[in-house]
């Protein structure tokens, strides 16, 4: 019976020490010194801010790509001034580079203006979205649209298509 006992002993002794590591684990320590703290580096790349837009002419992807280099001389452009470029313009450009990848250009209608910033730059540009005026629309394909962005001096970006991998 003695061995009976000094095993139960042993086995609450153990229980509590368990007990008391898992609540003295749980409570944070009152103040750590700034030496004690981990340190976290954040590593900057310097990427160039880029926007890209994706859509689809007769179901092939394509790509609109405008990097903030590429609007040199960046517009520093607010919203309380009026636009550099009227959206009559922005349109007539988009819509010359439609007519490089579609034969009815002139059928397509403007379906989005929009105005951004790049990301973390005080640089706008512009992207103006196209979509047929009478399209048929399946659940095999997605639904044409085009899409150019442009700086504010009318110039724009790279537009590709995107090559499915081999």
């Amino acid at each position: 019976m003695n061995t009976y006992m000094n095993k139960t002993k042993l086995l609450l002794l153990a229980l509590v020490g368990c007990v008391a590591v898992f609540a003295v684990g749980q409570t944070a320590p009152r103040a750590v010194p700034p030496g004690m703290l981990p340190k976290v580096y954040v590593r900057s790349l310097n990427r160039t801010p880029t926007e890209i837009r994706t859509f689809y002419i007769s179901g092939k992807e394509h790509r609109s790509v405008l990097r903030a280099s590429q609007a040199e001389p960046p517009s520093e452009w607010n919203s309380s001034s009026p636009l550099p470029m009227g959206f009559a313009k922005a349109e007539e450009v988009a819509r010359g580079e439609l007519a490089m990848f579609v034969n009815d250009a002139a059928e397509w209608l403007v379906s989005d203006f929009h105005v951004g910033r790049f990301a973390g730059q005080p640089y706008w540009y512009m992207a103006v979205t196209f979509e047929p005026a009478t399209q048929v629309v399946s659940d095999a394909l997605p639904p044409d649209s085009f899409t150019v962005l442009l700086d504010f001096a009318g110039r724009v970006g790279r537009i590709s298509r995107v090559e499915a991998p081999k």
